[in-house]
């Protein structure tokens, strides 16, 4: 796992955390590792993971990106990455190469942690402009939040296409 604080300059950081970005939720959307960003999600993705491994464009397919919005009405529970649309087609897991957060402003959130499986459950402080790597592939959830709400931009590096990715 990977923890990264003040991870966007200034500018970006100023973007990322514009209200228009947040009024909803975006969904799963694909990037193919050829093509060019045009959004500023599509970037961000490219940023990440160029800091992760600079070389990675030789060896992976794209990007899998999404926001989440989460408060006391909307938990995540245990889970794992995985080619959704695969799963659902005949029940075979296809995992990420490795996934990615990177927490946004919030206002007075109380909980909402990521929380990884292991031995001892490690708990990762969702501190905005903190950017977190780690094995999507494992068991993690997002600890009860009590107050506020948990904005994360979420992105998980591929070695292969989704299925229903257009």
């Amino acid at each position: 796992m990977i923890v990264v604080d003040n991870f966007l300059p200034d500018n970006d950081w100023v973007h990322f955390n514009n209200k228009d970005n947040w009024k909803f939720r975006h969904k799963n959307t694909w990037v193919d590792i050829n093509h060019d960003p045009e959004y500023f999600y599509e970037g961000l993705s490219r940023m990440i993971w160029n800091f992760f491994d600079p070389g990675h464009s030789k060896w992976c397919a794209g990007y899998e990106y999404w926001t989440n919005i989460l408060s006391k009405s909307v938990q995540m529970g245990w889970h794992q990455d995985k080619d959704e649309a695969l799963y659902k087609l005949n029940g075979d897991i296809v995992v990420p190469i490795m996934g990615s957060v990177l927490y946004a402003e919030h206002d007075n959130l109380e909980g909402g942690y990521l929380e990884l499986e292991g031995k001892e459950i490690e708990r990762i402080a969702p501190i905005p402009n903190r950017l977190v790597i780690f094995n999507a592939a494992e068991f993690h959830r997002v600890s009860d939040i009590t107050q506020g709400t948990r904005r994360v931009f979420a992105c998980n590096l591929w070695n292969r296409k989704l299925i229903d990715a257009s």
